[in-house]
């Protein structure tokens, strides 16, 4: 028997594999049938703080927060069973001390060779530390925006007082 394919196809897996043990992006699969976790990265681990053990079983909402869970308990997953590609959806979900994580979902359907549906596969981003730096670039921004006003009204205090008519003795009086 020629065993290539095989070879080739197990070598794939491999590299697939140690790519997802090695991210620090979350990275969970869920089951088509239930929704409920058949696996759970080391980036999940640290993200959300579930052992493998404790996660893997869990229903596909053991990470939504209380209000979002009664909402729609199954939004990402239901979307991404339908056939809809969820790329960069920025949502929250609660970690299992409670704390809520701001996160980047990118999610897709696993298929089978023979096109059956084997569930969803989804890659959680944290983006507290993205969202920190843009509130601080915001403050930086406005209290720029704020000095700039600051040093024009003082320009324009001087301009006010100065009553010179003559441009040359306008620059004089202001330089």
């Amino acid at each position: 028997h020629d065993v290539t394919e095989r070879r080739r196809a197990e070598e794939a897996n491999a590299r697939l594999a140690a790519i997802v043990t090695s991210t620090t992006d979350a990275i969970i699969s869920f089951d088509a049938e239930d929704g409920r976790i058949l696996s759970w990265n080391r980036g999940a681990e640290e993200l959300f703080g579930y052992t493998e053990a404790e996660a893997v079983g869990a229903p596909v909402g053991l990470l939504l927060p209380p209000d979002l869970a009664q909402q729609d308990p199954t939004g990402v997953f239901r979307r991404v069973m339908a056939g809809e590609r969820v790329h960069e959806h920025a949502t929250e979900r609660v970690t299992k001390s409670g704390e809520r994580v701001a996160v980047s979902i990118t999610a897709s359907r696993m298929l089978a060779p023979d096109g059956r549906i084997l569930g969803v596969s989804g890659i959680f981003r944290d983006m507290r530390q993205r969202n920190a730096a843009e509130e601080r670039q915001t403050l930086l921004a406005r209290e720029v925006d704020h000095r700039a006003k600051n040093a024009l009204a003082v320009v324009q205090s001087i301009v006010h007082l100065t009553r010179d008519r003559d441009p040359e003795a306008f620059k004089r009086a202001i330089a």
